[in-house]
């Protein structure tokens, strides 16, 4: 017999896998699915890493950690204003990214893109596109999520 609920687990692992493909084609790497040891950095020269659901507390977080040790985030926001809205949304969480206050780690090393991770090609313009790809990313941190908690996963599972 079926326990309940056990088909959500089942579907969230094929969305994933879903969306590490479909981020594989996006970047022009080799399958990301493949979990061996050549998906892991070895070259920090490659530093590039693309955040989703950058905006949130834990994904203005990963920026901070990210530059802090040297990796360079480049962010897709939905907005026509990315880095904007990034950079509010830094400050609504507690990080200070004005010039003179002397933080490290430099938020000016931040890129960001429009996109919609519940779109195809996470919502990327053709340009933003061919730009993520030139940059080469070693990694892609998805950390994008519609949340509710009184929605079926279904309902939710196109942005998640």
């Amino acid at each position: 017999s079926k326990i309940p609920g056990s088909e959500t687990s089942v579907d969230a692992e094929n969305d994933i896998d879903s969306l590490k493909t479909q981020m594989s084609q996006l970047l022009g790497h080799d399958d990301l699915r493949n979990n061996s040891q050549q998906n892991v950095i070895t070259d920090i020269s490659q530093r590039y890493i693309v955040i989703t659901g950058s905006t949130g507390f834990v994904g203005c977080h990963l920026i901070h950690a990210a530059l802090d040790t040297g990796l360079l985030p480049v962010c897709i926001v939905r907005s026509h204003a990315p880095m904007k809205r990034q950079h509010a949304c830094l400050q609504r969480w507690g990080l200070d990214i004005s010039s003179n206050s002397g933080c490290i780690p430099d938020y000016s090393k931040m890129h960001c893109v429009t996109g919609d991770v519940s779109h195809g090609m996470c919502g990327l313009s053709a340009e933003d596109l061919t730009y993520l790809k030139r940059l080469r990313p070693v990694a892609v941190i998805h950390a994008a999520a519609k949340v509710h908690n009184h929605l079926e996963y279904r309902s939710l599972k196109t942005d998640n």
